[in-house]
């Protein structure tokens, strides 16, 4: 009797240890995610969802964070178009409503203070245009490197806001990279500013937002 209860504790201190030894990572990410969400550096805060979910933390556990981060997103974009900055605007808005596509409010009622054609200049680049890109996370790169040559000549045909939104850093790095190689291809000495985001809970795609000050100067 004495030996089976002696065995019962030896379980359940390995046990604990092994809780111990794992709790510690997980909880230290959670911390530095608060930090950098407190600090407003979200994209620290995207990239540490995004590192979460590479070591395999679900996305049920993710799925809050997320939605703190879509908040924070929404907060930035909202204070963005009270500045008049509508492209920092439109870039964190669309990072909100990617996080979570099934809440459109989200990006509904931003202000009663906005005037009406700031409003509908956010909405109509809102409306962007959006490109899944399955063959990353496939790592199929010589399919995504012609898909990219597909997609070189409306990319730099458009006055847009390029984002590329990825699971992590390990898709994003090698994308960015091929997304420039095609680029460059189609028009040599082309420089376009691809901005990163990372959601580890959503298919890889290309995002085009219009951009107005940028579309007014070329007329």
């Amino acid at each position: 009797m004495r030996l089976s209860a002696s065995r019962c504790l030896i379980t359940l201190a390995i046990v604990l240890l092994v809780g111990c030894q794992s709790a510690p990572e997980y909880d230290s990410q959670t911390v530095l995610f608060q930090q950098y969400l407190s600090n407003n550096q979200l994209s620290l805060a995207d990239q540490q969802l995004a590192e979460a979910g590479a070591q395999g933390v679900s996305a049920d556990k993710l799925a809050p964070y997320e939605r703190q981060l879509a908040d924070a997103y929404l907060r930035q974009g909202q204070e963005a178009l009270q500045a008049g900055d509508l492209n920092t605007a439109t870039t964190a808005l669309s990072r909100a409503r990617s996080l979570l596509p099934e809440a459109p409010a989200l990006t509904a009622g931003l202000g009663e203070a906005l005037s009406a054609d700031g409003q509908a200049a956010v909405d109509e680049a809102l409306q962007g245009r959006s490109v899944a890109l399955p063959l990353l996370d496939r790592g199929d790169y010589a399919g995504l490197r012609a898909q990219f040559d597909e997609l070189a000549a409306d990319v730099l045909a458009c006055a847009c806001t390029v984002i590329l939104e990825a699971r992590g850093s390990w898709q994003s790095n090698k994308a960015v990279d091929l997304l420039g190689e095609s680029l460059e291809k189609h028009t040599p000495g082309v420089e376009v500013d691809v901005q990163v985001s990372h959601s580890p809970s959503r298919v890889p795609r290309l995002v085009l937002i219009a951009d107005p000050d940028a579309a007014a100067s070329v007329e």
